[in-house]
């Protein structure tokens, strides 16, 4: 072959390569997973109707004085007491819940308990409690379980995730997999609009004020707005003087971030926070994309 041909086939060819690479750069991000287990696991929620108590962590090993606030970890023996049905069948899981309003005395009294969710008195911005009301009453999760000996005797199961102090009274409910959706990276535009669903930011992890990257924040809209997990939302920050809605038209809605639906309730769902620009309030007001 001429020599001048077959660099020119060889030019060509690389520039093929070049091509080929730059394009793969300039397609789709890879998904990602929007959270890690611990996020999804230990989210918190709130649930539209309290849960019932059929089935409860009435104890464990190695608490002969029957201590409440005795805290049991992975690995350890619990017990389980039925209180409406027959006893489930051994290798069955479950996961355990506590009311978020009963862990404010203990938080107080306990502080080695570490911090707990608690949506108390203190509101972070006007009608707050309405959009709480509305949600329905907040859970802690704090763990799984899996029986391994189940009779006339008792219940017995090991704890085999925990996210926090695992403590007698705690509720046993099925164990339903919480799958870990994933999302595409992609630039938003900071003074851009959406059309979609709306809701509003109602409330955050320990009655915090301000979440970022990384975190969970829980909102007002759920299956009952036909929310899915996976489901993208932008973060829109409404401006406030003195805790008072500004309304001024000069001050253009502000996208501070966005996220991602972990999973849902009936009225309401966990997310988490993707991206941000800022700090993302509670009773900011979030817009499907």
């Amino acid at each position: 072959m001429n020599p001048r041909a077959l660099c020119l086939v060889v030019l060509l060819s690389l520039f093929g390569v070049v091509r080929a690479t730059a394009h793969q750069q300039a397609g789709e991000t890879k998904p990602l997973p929007a959270a890690f287990e611990s996020d999804i696991e230990c989210s918190g929620f709130f649930s539209a109707n309290p849960i019932p108590k059929n089935v409860v962590l009435a104890g464990g090993a190695d608490n002969d004085f029957f201590d409440p606030l005795r805290q049991f970890a992975p690995g350890d023996d619990v017990y389980l007491q039925t209180y409406k049905g027959t006893g489930p069948r051994i290798g069955a899981e479950f996961r355990l819940v506590r009311p978020a309003s009963e862990s404010f005395l203990k938080a107080w009294s306990q502080p080695e308990l570490g911090q707990l969710y608690e949506f108390g008195p203190m509101k972070r911005y006007p009608g707050q409690g309405r959009d709480l009301r509305a949600m329905g009453k907040p859970y802690r999760d704090m763990g799984r379980v899996k029986v391994i000996r189940s009779g006339p005797n008792g219940v017995v199961a090991q704890v085999t995730f925990a996210c926090g102090a695992i403590n007698p009274g705690d509720i046993a409910i099925p164990y339903l997999p919480r799958p870990i959706p994933t999302y595409v990276p992609a630039a938003i535009n900071r003074f851009g609009t959406s059309t979609g669903l709306a809701g509003v930011v109602a409330a955050l992890p320990d009655n915090r004020s301000v979440v970022g990257e990384g975190e969970i924040a829980y909102i007002t809209l759920g299956r009952q707005n036909n929310v899915k997990p996976g489901q993208r939302f932008r973060i829109i920050h409404h401006f406030r003087f003195a805790n008072v809605l500004l309304t001024a038209p000069d001050f253009p809605p502000e996208t501070v971030g966005e996220l991602v639906v972990l999973w849902t309730q009936e009225k309401s769902s966990v997310g988490i926070v993707v991206s941000s620009f800022r700090g993302i309030d509670a009773g900011d007001i979030v817009e499907g994309e």
